[in-house]
């Protein structure tokens, strides 16, 4: 889904992902795209707290938080 946002005299397109968090594998997390099912590397601390194993994440605007 792309949103847009303002930035200064024009618009601009905001990109949001999702993700499901398949598993933790030290200090970084295994993320698999819900889209294309690519999976990918993510730093535990760039993550929500709460996150855990089976959570679904959404990915906009330089940060990660919780999804339904």
């Amino acid at each position: 889904m792309k949103r847009r946002v303002r930035h200064g005299k024009e618009w601009r397109a905001i990109k949001t992902l999702y993700y499901q968090l398949i598993r933790y594998d030290g200090d970084y997390a295994v993320l698999k795209d819900r889209t294309n099912g690519e999976e990918i590397l993510v730093a535990r601390a760039f993550l929500p707290e709460q996150a855990q194993e089976g959570s679904f994440l959404r990915y906009e605007l330089l940060s990660y938080t919780m999804d339904e």
